[in-house]
Formats: C-alpha cells, structure tokens, sequence
C-alpha cells in the first residue's frame, strides 16, 4: 500500500510537502505540486485516495461535443450519466477539457487532484494526449465511441454498422440509387467506422461510392461538408446523416 512516505521518499522532499501538494495547499508552488501528484499516480495513489472520500465522485471530461442545452447531442448522454450516478450514491463533476489543457496536466494527476474514483469521456479523438494517457491508467473509465485496449477501460457506443446498413438499405428501397453521406467530425474512431460501414452498405445493396458524396460535417459550420456534396454527380439523389439530428438541423438544404 502506498503512503505519502513512499512519495516523499520516491521524489527526496519532505512528507508534509507532499501533504500539501496532494491537497492543493497554496504554499507549494505550481511545479512541485504537478510533480507530487504525476508521482502519486504513478505509484498508484489515486484510487486509495479517492476511496476516502465521504461520497464518492467521478468526472465527466467532454471534448468537441455540445451538452449544455436540451437539444444538443450530449445533453442527454450528460443528463442520464447524472441521473444513474445519484441513484448509485455517486457525485458527478462534468469538465470541459481541451488538447491544451491535456497538456498542463496529466489524465492521471486530474483525476488525483480532484477526487475522482473514475471517469466517463465523451468527444476525444485518438490524437488526444488523454486517449493516449489512457493506455497505461488504472483508474476505471469508460469511453463513448472509442475503444481503447486496457482492462480497466470500458466502452460504450452504437452499432454503426447495422445502422449505417438500415439507412442505405432503406433509400435504396426507395429507389435512390446515389446516395450521399454525411459523417461525423475528422480524427475520430467512430466515424472512420461509419465511413467503413457505408461502403459496405452501397457495396451490399448494388451501389457505387463516390469519394466526393462523401464528407465529414463541422461542428462549427457545415459549409465545407455542403460545398464537397454539391461538387458531387449531379444526379446525387438523397443524404444519409452519421452524425446527430442536431447537424442535420443545422445542415442546408441542398439542391441535387
């Protein structure tokens, strides 16, 4: 078992500047706290702190996904995680994150410095400095829409698969024979494999896919995604969307 003793003796400082540096105390400068706490992690720490807690808590970091409003795509992926963590006695911390932020502190040492026995990550891309992290983290954590090989991560997501084949398998039926598609934002695990299985469909069901019927849509703005399909063969006759209803909203309409 792992004490602040070991710390300090590990790191050659005293115990009680180790004290202060894992509780944020503001006598201890910036730098060795960062130090004491990447240490702490490292000899695995966290965990026995968080579980000393009074109420237990676990985190919520959130990238490139809206959820603040009721509307947005991960409003409800926030709101139900809230729901189901009170009714398990649990706190729920939901904080934003950033690459920059990655960069100043370390996914281990954020979970130490704030408590948590766990977290749920919504909206990270495999180039992420935390998706990285996450190879080597004892800490529990789940990812939405990607995967990453470690026991103490888990995964949740949709069949993107039988899904995207519902979609083309149901225009094709319509008589649509050029299908556009409309995927999720670059960098991320879940559209390369939307993208994957929408060839698969239009192969499947007789079709040819075009490269130019296919884009990825902005969060920030659709226009790129817009301006790539109308470049696409004329006779481009429905869209399928990968992403949420949120974009599609948000999408113009385009004249084929």
């Amino acid at each position: 078992m792992v004490t602040i003793r070991d710390i300090a003796q590990r790191l050659g400082i005293a115990v009680s500047t180790v004290s202060k540096g894992l509780n944020g105390a503001p006598d201890v400068s910036a730098e060795t706290r960062q130090l004491v706490l990447d240490t702490a992690v490292e000899m695995g720490y966290a965990a026995k702190r968080a579980r000393r807690q009074a109420q237990p808590k676990v985190c919520v970091l959130v990238e490139n996904m809206e959820y603040a409003n009721i509307g947005q795509f991960g409003y409800e992926i926030v709101a139900g995680f809230r729901l189901a963590a009170a009714a398990r006695g649990w706190a729920v911390d939901v904080l934003p994150t950033t690459p920059e932020a990655q960069a100043r502190t370390k996914y281990g040492s954020l979970l130490l410095e704030g408590g948590y026995g766990g977290a749920f990550i919504l909206g990270l891309t495999p180039q992420d400095a935390y998706m990285r992290a996450l190879a080597g983290t004892g800490t529990p954590t789940v990812l939405l829409d990607n995967c990453v090989p470690n026991a103490s991560v888990g995964y949740v997501g949709t069949d993107s698969w039988e899904g995207v084949e519902l979609g083309v398998r149901h225009l094709a039926g319509l008589g649509h024979r050029k299908i556009a598609f409309l995927n999720g934002t670059r960098d991320s695990m879940v559209s390369e494999e939307r993208r994957l299985a929408f060839l698969h469909a239009t192969w499947l069901c007789g079709l040819s896919a075009d490269e130019r019927m296919m884009a990825p849509i902005l969060v920030v703005s659709t226009t790129p995604s817009i301006t790539t399909i109308r470049r696409a063969p004329r006779q481009t006759s429905s869209i399928l969307f990968g992403t949420g209803r949120r974009m599609a909203q948000r999408t113009p309409r385009v004249k084929t």
